[in-house]
C-alpha cells in the first residue's frame, strides 16, 4: 500500500512541475513575482534575489529556482518599472525554463497620497529546454547493433527547445503604506511551452491582502493572506511576519493545509538577508518533505525613508 501511495505522489508531483506557476512562500522578498504592481513600491531603487530548493530529499525529483529582480520608481512618470530574470531547473536538470520580463506600474495618488491605485502590465519572454536523460535497454535487434544481440545499448535523446511570449497584468490598492490589496493575472495569452507537442500554460490568478501594524518605532507586525489559482489547482497561504528591534525579521505561516512555513532574517537600512524553511506534510506519502528559500535584498532610498521603519512591501 505504501508503494502505491508513493508512486501516486511521484506522478502527481512530476505532473505539477510542468503546469504550476513558479512562486515563493516568502512574498515580501519576491514582490514582483507576486504582483507586477509592486514595481517602484519602495520609492527608490531595489534589487531582490531569491533561491528556492523544493523537496531536495525527494527521491523522484527536486525543483530549483533562481530569481533576480530590479525595480525602481520613476518620479517624472509617477510610475514603477521592473526587470526580472528567472531560471527554473526541474527533473534534476532535464527540464529547464528561463524567463525574462519587464513590468510597468502606474502609481495614481489620491487623498494627498494616502490612497494609491496601481494598475500594471508585464511583458515576458520564455525559453524551455528539455534534455531527457539517457535511456538504457537490452538490444535484441541485430539491425541496430554491430550484429550482436543481447547487448546493452544506451541512447541519449536530442535536446528540444521552445521559445514563447508571456503576458501578465496586475492591480493594487494601498492605503497609508499600511494596507495592501491586489490581484495579478499571469499567462494571459496561455502560451504553448511544449517542445514536442502542444502544452498550454494555464492562466494564473493571484489575490493578496496584507496589513502592517506598527507596534513601536522599532517593531512592526505584518498579516498576510494570499490565494493562487491555476487551472484546476489552487493554494492558499496565511502568515504573520515581524520586524523586531528595527532589524531582526521573523515569520511563521500556514499554506494549503499541508505546509508549515518559517523565515528568519536581518534587515539593515540598505540590505536584508532572509532564510526560509517549509515542511510539507503529504497525505499520500508517510514522509515529510522540506523546501528551502534564501533571499537577499538591496535598496537605495532617501534619508527620511531610511530612518523610518517602513512596511514590508515598501522596504
Amino acid at each position: 500500500m505504501r508503494k502505491n501511495n508513493f508512486l501516486l505522489a511521484c506522478i502527481f508531483a512530476v505532473a505539477n512541475l510542468f503546469s504550476q506557476n513558479l512562486r515563493f512562500f516568502n512574498t515580501n522578498q519576491s514582490l514582483i513575482n507576486l504582483n507586477p504592481s509592486f514595481a517602484g513600491s519602495n520609492g527608490g531603487l531595489r534589487n531582490q534575489l531569491s533561491y528556492q530548493n523544493q523537496w531536495p530529499s525527494a527521491p523522484f525529483d527536486n525543483n530549483v529556482t533562481y530569481l533576480n529582480t530590479f525595480d525602481a520608481y520613476v518620479k517624472p512618470l509617477s510610475a514603477g518599472i521592473a526587470f526580472s530574470a528567472l531560471c527554473n531547473n526541474q527533473l534534476k536538470g532535464e527540464n529547464k525554463i528561463n524567463s525574462y520580463s519587464f513590468s510597468y506600474a502606474q502609481h495614481i495618488s489620491l487623498k494627498g497620497g494616502d490612497l494609491k491605485i496601481i494598475p500594471s502590465v508585464q511583458f515576458g519572454y520564455g525559453r524551455r529546454l528539455y534534455s531527457p536523460g539517457p535511456t538504457t535497454y537490452l538490444n535484441s535487434n541485430p539491425a541496430i547493433s554491430t550484429g550482436n544481440t543481447g547487448i546493452i545499448l544506451t541512447v541519449i535523446p536530442e535536446t528540444s527547445e521552445k521559445n514563447y511570449l508571456d503576458f501578465g497584468s496586475g492591480f493594487m490598492i494601498t492605503y497609508r503604506n499600511k494596507f495592501y490589496g491586489g490581484f495579478s493575472l499571469n499567462h494571459i495569452n496561455q502560451p504553448d511551452i511544449g517542445t514536442s507537442e502542444i502544452e498550454i500554460l494555464p492562466r494564473t490568478f493571484n489575490i493578496h491582502l496584507s496589513y502592517n501594524w506598527s507596534i513601536s518605532e522599532k517593531a512592526q507586525l505584518q498579516f498576510f493572506y494570499g490565494h493562487y489559482q491555476q487551472g484546476l489547482s489552487s493554494a492558499s497561504q496565511v502568515s504573520v511576519n515581524a520586524v523586531l528591534f528595527q532589524h531582526v525579521m521573523g515569520g511563521i505561516g500556514y499554506g494549503n493545509g499541508d505546509n508549515i512555513l518559517f523565515n528568519l532574517g536581518y534587515r539593515h537600512n540598505y540590505f536584508s538577508v532572509v532564510a526560509g524553511y517549509a515542511i510539507t506534510k503529504s497525505i499520500l506519502v508517510p514522509v515529510n518533505y522540506t523546501t528551502w528559500e534564501l533571499h537577499a535584498s538591496f535598496n537605495i532610498r532617501n534619508k527620511d525613508q531610511r530612518k523610518a521603519l517602513t512596511s514590508f512591501e515598501s522596504w
